[in-house]
């Protein structure tokens, strides 16, 4: 027998039910951040998509019984590095900031 899996859509408010194979988990990129793992799925009626936080315990039932797997993307590691941008001025420049700076001067990384 397959999971089946049964949630209300969180747009219209029907009833959903679906194999496990139709749905996906969306788990955080950090499970310690606080974020829980996310149901995603189609609803037919109203034709959006409909995001439900579920359970780790859950998650994991759900990837054993078959649905497919996204991973949030890190934040941090997905956020732009603006090099043109000064450094927070919150902060002083450390040594390291400072070598940086006259390493790019020297080989003619930074332009006007």
């Amino acid at each position: 027998m397959s999971t089946r899996i049964r949630t209300t859509c969180t747009v219209c408010g029907s009833g959903l039910e679906a194999p496990a194979g139709r749905v996906l988990v969306d788990l955080p990129a950090a499970p310690d951040a606080g974020l829980p793992p996310q149901l995603l799925l189609h609803c037919p009626v109203c034709d959006h998509g409909s995001t439900t936080a579920i359970s780790w315990a859950h998650a994991a039932y759900l990837l054993a019984g078959g649905a497919g797997c996204l991973t949030s993307p890190d934040v941090a590691a997905v956020r732009p590095v603006y090099p043109e941008l000064p450094p927070s001025p919150d902060r002083p420049l450390t040594l390291d900031d400072l070598l940086e700076l006259h390493e790019e001067l020297e080989h003619g990384l930074l332009t006007r």
